[in-house]
């Protein structure tokens, strides 16, 4: 399936041209039947389960837009050694991009204010 290209500009400012970018939902809870189909039918774009998270792969940015303006994803994009041209969505702020959840340990050691947390609290990203 032939899909849009991006024009893009690298780190020394060369033009390059790269695919659109794999859509990755985040969500721990996963998805049912009901939003997997509106999912498909809102956007055109044809999901498929990966564990509790969905995958897909756009043929036009305007799908990528009809994405982002009909629900309220928070977004980061990966195009490095192991996330290669992967657009990550969540929609729960209980759900990282790079860590599921963090301790106050780990929290203390990375500068994070965790005020009164015990130690069975997570932090949200």
């Amino acid at each position: 399936m032939k899909t849009e290209t991006l024009d893009r500009f690298n780190g020394n400012d060369q033009p390059y041209s790269t695919e659109l970018p794999e859509i990755c939902i985040l969500c721990r809870q996963g998805f049912n039947s009901t939003a997997l189909a509106h999912l498909r039918k809102n956007t055109g774009i044809d999901f498929e389960r990966n564990g509790t998270n969905l995958k897909g792969i756009p043929t036009t940015s305007n799908q990528i837009g009809l994405l982002l303006v009909t629900y309220n994803f928070k977004t980061q994009y990966h195009d490095n050694l192991t996330s290669k041209n992967i657009l990550y969505m969540k929609i729960c702020n209980n759900e990282g991009f790079k860590v599921d959840t963090i301790c106050p340990t780990c929290a203390d050691r990375n500068g994070i204010n965790f005020k009164d947390a015990k130690p069975e609290d997570l932090l949200c990203v």
